[in-house]
């Protein structure tokens, strides 16, 4: 069986994670590039909220993310500041920072925190400080270009506060039908467990490029340290 793609020449972790950063749920699905399979744990087995609340504060305490994000947001009577459907901000040019808690977040720094904390669930089943990734995209954050572009290095520069270090980006709903069955047979590309119980469509989360190389639908940023 031909090396997978992402094996690469260098060393490198045993795992791969696929991040799909939804505007209304995310989950993250894990990928050992050994067993050549998906890594099944309740710890990643459902999806989170695409929620985030800073509590108000003096402190520089790192936001709320998920399910708790609401929750304590009720809690608190509506006191802090609540972020939801983040992703539709990627494209705005407008938006440049905003400030919470006489703090100013970038929107790169503010996606970095929902990344970092999907990363955390991996690497507390992995074991591993794991720097590769997948992430899930839009066919277009926009249909304007320029716009489209900066939406993409935006996902990309939060992956890399995040603490990925090789960043790989795919298609996802587009890929949907009979083309996505082609994709999936001539890949091996995987729907996330989550995504697929959820019903929702929007899983890619493509691991484990087995008997071809990387389509044209992936984009791939390798940082070298």
């Amino acid at each position: 069986m031909p090396p997978s793609p992402f094996s690469g020449g260098r060393a490198a972790s045993t795992y791969i994670y696929g991040i799909d950063f939804g505007t209304s749920n995310s989950s993250i699905t894990i990928w050992d590039v050994e067993r050549r399979d998906l890594v099944r744990d309740p710890h990643i087995a459902g999806v989170e909220s695409s929620f985030m609340y800073f509590p108000y504060t003096l402190r520089k305490d790192p936001p709320l993310i998920g399910n708790a994000a609401k929750l304590r947001y009720v809690q608190d009577e509506m006191r802090g500041r609540f972020f939801q459907a983040i992703k539709t901000i990627l494209p705005n040019r407008t938006f440049s920072e905003t400030i919470v808690n006489n703090q100013p977040f970038q929107l790169e720094e503010l996606i970095a925190f929902f990344l970092r904390f999907l990363k955390a669930k991996g690497d507390l089943v992995t074991g591993q400080d794991v720097k590769r990734v997948v992430m899930g995209r839009p066919a277009v954050f926009s249909t304007d270009p320029e716009e489209d572009a900066l939406a993409q290095a935006r996902l990309l520069r939060a992956a890399q506060l995040a603490g990925f270090e090789e960043i790989h980006s795919m298609y996802s709903r587009r890929w949907l039908g009979l083309k996505a069955l082609k994709f999936v047979a001539a890949c091996g590309v995987f729907l996330s467990p989550a995504a697929r119980s959820a019903g929702t469509g929007s899983g890619f989360l493509a691991l484990g490029l087995a008997r071809a190389g990387p389509p044209v639908s992936f984009s791939s940023f390798v940082l070298r340290t």
